[in-house]
């Protein structure tokens, strides 16, 4: 009964180890990720379909900022603007 006890214990403790060796390694992902790529961005209002997008999915036109790569009610007005 003993030695059941103790084998139960001991995977119980390697358990709670690899959780938060686990745990430790997500979390230094998660931090390098924000790093890189800021959580949010300031968004922007396209002046012809009225959609909100990041800033750095738009660009400036005679009419304000604009879908960068186009949106359905001005698709056509972006590719004679190329």
């Amino acid at each position: 009964m003993a030695r059941l006890l103790f084998i139960l214990i001991a995977i119980g403790v390697v358990v709670a180890v690899i959780k938060r060796v686990a745990g430790l390694h997500r979390q230094r992902s998660v931090d390098r990720t924000t790093e890189r790529h800021p959580r949010f961005e300031k968004t922007e209002k396209c002046a012809r379909c009225g959609s909100y997008l990041p800033a750095s999915l738009t660009r400036e036109s005679a009419a304000g900022q604009i879908c960068r790569d186009g949106c359905a009610d001005h698709a056509d007005d972006n590719s004679r603007a190329s």
